[in-house]
């Protein structure tokens, strides 16, 4: 039985977020929005390859995306806890690499 997006009967004006994503949710099960974040993620931390500006782009996503109103499904909070997990491992990473550079540094420097 077809669909409302295949029918081109959806009421997009309602709720357009929900309406776009609703052929990738029939694909990928509730992890659209993941997938397409982690693109955009993935292709500015290969332009860039700097973890901060990655992070704190992916935390706007993530803010605007719970400001918006939407339900919030299980998958998103999974990959919302994973996200905090890797953000507090590059944090780490980059605390270690400050402190290791200042104790390699000689004096009067």
């Amino acid at each position: 039985m077809p669909t409302c997006w295949e029918l081109g009967e959806c009421s997009f004006a309602d709720d357009p977020l929900s309406v776009m994503l609703m052929p990738f949710d029939s694909i990928f099960g509730g992890f659209s929005l993941v997938v397409f974040w982690g693109l955009l993620c993935g292709i500015l931390w290969l332009r860039t390859h700097n973890a901060q500006m990655v992070s704190v782009v992916g935390i706007a996503m993530v803010a605007a995306y719970m400001a918006s109103g939407e339900a919030i499904s299980p998958e998103f909070e999974q990959a919302r806890i994973v996200g905090t997990t890797l953000i507090l491992f590059s944090l780490g990473i980059g605390i270690y690499q400050m402190i290791i550079h200042k104790i390699n540094t000689p004096p009067g420097n």
